[in-house]
């Protein structure tokens, strides 16, 4: 079964709103379980189609605000945070929960702090929080504010 902060519904609601719509890669886990192609063909037929429908979103109206133009309405929160995460990161290193981008992206997706559509320093957030895991902050002498729901320019060491 997947490991990790995701469900197939998640991957489905990211191959909804990659353009063109198209299956996230995956591990193989997930391939299985959610029905993803794989990138191998198969021998047993699929009953899946093997492409997913076209879909569009209207726009919606968003507060003025310097966090990227992603339209947020119709998105959860770990799509939203994915996408925008992926932008800055390998999106396999981010899917693999034993990376430091996977360890960061799954606390930050669970951080209440954090609303991925209009957290302006995001980036700043979670590049932090990769550098904590990366580090092996958990050892580290003084961890004050970090991994917190503080603003992260307030953890120790971070100005």
């Amino acid at each position: 079964t997947p490991s990790g902060p995701f469900t197939c519904s998640d991957f489905d609601q990211l191959a909804r709103d990659s353009s063109p719509p198209t299956c996230p890669p995956v591990f193989p886990q997930f391939v299985e379980r959610c029905g993803c192609p794989s990138p191998v063909p198969s021998v047993t037929p699929s009953t899946l189609p093997s492409e997913l429908p076209t879909m569009s979103y209207a726009p919606s109206p968003t507060q003025p605000s310097n966090a990227p133009s992603i339209q947020c309405s119709d998105r959860n929160q770990t799509t939203v945070l994915f996408q925008r995460l992926s932008e800055i990161s390998d999106p396999v290193t981010i899917l693999d929960p034993t990376s430091p981008q996977g360890l960061a992206f799954r606390w930050l997706n669970q951080d209440a702090s954090v609303d991925a559509c209009t957290y302006e320093t995001l980036e700043q957030r979670f590049a932090l929080a990769v550098f904590y895991y990366a580090t092996n902050g958990d050892n580290w002498a003084d961890q004050t504010f970090w991994l917190s729901s503080t603003p992260e320019c307030s953890w120790r060491f971070v100005s």
